[in-house]
């Protein structure tokens, strides 16, 4: 009754944690990802040598200068999505200056625990749709094409 007694009571204080990653692992499956609207023809000037465009830098960062004379980079608001557990939804919208045009969506999720959390990290899994997560470098090689 003892052995019974503490496999039903341990796992009490992390069942908010275990139910939020059910209903995290859920939402990466149905919501999470990068839907593609459009693309934008750029001329070669936008490209390195090599293909790959000079929008970003050899660091990873975007080129401000550059970026935003084509792009309007918006992040959506963090917005909670479970009661249960700290579970939210972002990501960010890519829309092209010259016509107002959407040209890429990306939702992503973040679980960031149950009532035990420290720090926002969670005791027992991982804090992101991991498979879902794109560099900002490979969302801009899907909107553009060279001319």
């Amino acid at each position: 009754v003892g052995v019974l007694a503490f496999a039903f009571i341990f796992p009490l204080p992390l069942i908010d944690e275990i139910i939020g990653k059910i209903q995290f692992d859920k939402l990466c499956r149905e919501e999470a990802g990068v839907k593609i609207y459009g693309k934008l023809e750029l001329g070669p000037e936008y490209f390195n040598a090599d293909g790959s465009t000079n929008l970003i830098t050899k660091m990873g960062n975007l080129d401000d200068a550059r970026f935003d004379l084509l792009f309007k980079l918006n992040y959506k608001p963090l917005e909670k999505v479970s009661k249960l557990a700290d579970v939210t939804k972002g990501g960010l919208v890519i829309e092209s200056i010259a016509d107002n045009r959407k040209l890429l969506d990306e939702t992503e999720f973040g679980f960031h625990g149950g009532w035990l959390a420290y720090d926002h990290n969670p005791w027992l899994f991982e804090t992101g749709c991991t498979s879902q997560r794109r560099r900002l470098e490979d969302l801009v090689n899907k909107i553009i094409n060279k001319k």
